[in-house]
């Protein structure tokens, strides 16, 4: 009998990895699918969903559960062939088209124009459009006929949805209402320089506070998520409502959910990440990064006053379309996609929105929005802020002092 291997959520407890050449999954050796076979004491299957390891349990085991085995996302499952992501419904299999373009082992931006293209040009005005290890997964409007849309784009399969089936933003996405602390209430401490990660509150919501930014003109700006002031020229206040009025809300980047934060003159501030066990000098953001560029499985990191520090695995880029006001051409928003495992204890809570992501290199690649349905965090990509004209206000030139 295979003895169950020690299994730790911070340390991926297996001495192989599944993630093959090119940066997909690739199936186990008979040697690994043996270990495999027995991560858990009521496991009675696994399989690789798209990017999953999927392991199939009768009952839930302990927690804490390791975020990643064998190089993969983990996902828990209690039912047979129960799958992390919905499937979508299938285009007509012998319809091919774009198969001068290859994405069967990589994305890119220029792949996803193509189809977005492809679409527009039939008059087909999809919604989201991403590129899920080797599929394509597309939001289309209610009542479009998918059995006359194509089975297969830049050689590979593609799988359709509905609009308002599962991508629909939460009403209040992750804002926290104001409330009396408890010991159970995230740090809300007065910091005297304001870094990301500290709490920031309108007269609704308490949310957390991005990176700084500075425009063309050199004026430095705070990012917020625009949910959490959701009035014109918000008044923003650290740590709480009652707190010390830092600045006010003087533009939204439409349909970003990103809104820039005019700060007053004496407020001191950083880029800098809070200090923690996992990260004991804290994180020097650098620069912005193209969600595109970012390596599948990466972990990246976010710290919020709600959770502390937080680990997760960078999926893939979802691009979504807004129609630009007064004009016939659409607006595509890029997101990333986040794995934080299903452990609740790692998975960010409510307030966390405007959270920015990063790597371990200090670049931001996204800010926290919210969770789906089936638990994937969602964050817009920083890369908006590029294309507006701003860029990260460097650290050497932060106001630390007068």
């Amino acid at each position: 009998m295979v003895p169950l291997p020690a299994l730790n959520y911070k340390v991926d407890a297996m001495d192989f990895t599944l993630i093959g050449e090119g940066g997909l999954p690739r199936p186990p050796t008979e040697r690994e699918r043996t270990l495999l076979s027995h991560l858990f004491p009521s496991q009675f299957g696994f399989c690789i969903d798209g990017p999953f390891l999927v392991v199939y349990v009768s009952e839930l085991p302990a927690r804490p559960w390791p975020r990643l085995v064998a190089g993969l996302p983990l996902y828990l499952a209690t039912t047979a062939f129960e799958s992390p992501l919905p499937v979508g419904g299938l285009g007509i299999v012998r319809w091919s088209v774009l198969d001068d373009l290859d994405a069967t082992n990589t994305s890119s931006q220029a792949l996803y124009q193509a189809v977005i293209d492809f679409f527009e040009s039939k008059g087909v005005q999809i919604q989201e459009i991403q590129w899920m290890f080797g599929c394509w997964r597309i939001v289309v409007p209610e009542g479009t006929g998918i059995s006359s849309l194509p089975g297969r784009i830049c050689r590979i399969a593609a799988f359709y949805f509905s609009k308002g089936y599962r991508h629909n933003i939460p009403p209040v996405e992750l804002a926290l209402r104001n409330k009396q602390p408890t010991k159970d209430n995230p740090d809300d401490s007065p910091y005297s320089i304001i870094r990301p990660g500290v709490t920031v509150a309108s007269k609704e919501f308490l949310t957390t506070a991005g990176i700084f930014v500075e425009d063309a003109h050199k004026t430095i700006f705070l990012t917020v998520a625009s949910h959490g002031f959701p009035t014109a020229n918000s008044a923003v206040f650290h740590p709480q409502t009652n707190g010390r009025h830092i600045g006010d809300v003087s533009k939204r980047i439409e349909d970003s959910g990103i809104s820039l934060v005019k700060l007053k003159e004496d407020v001191k501030f950083e880029n800098h990440s809070f200090q923690s066990d996992i990260e004991p000098h804290g994180v020097m953001l650098k620069s912005i990064k193209d969600p595109f560029a970012v390596r599948r499985f990466e972990t990246i990191s976010m710290d919020t006053p709600f959770s502390g520090p937080v680990d997760g695995q960078f999926l893939t880029v979802n691009m979504v379309s807004f129609p630009e006001k007064n004009c016939k051409a659409r607006r595509w928003v890029k997101q990333g996609w986040v794995w934080f495992g299903q452990d609740p204890k790692d998975i960010p809570p409510a307030g966390s929105c405007g959270s920015a992501i990063w790597d371990s290199e200090g670049n931001i690649i996204c800010f926290f929005r919210y969770l789906s349905d089936d638990s994937i965090g969602i964050g817009v990509a920083a890369y908006e802020l590029l294309e507006e004209g701003y860029s990260l206000c460097r650290t050497d030139k932060a106001r630390l002092s007068f």
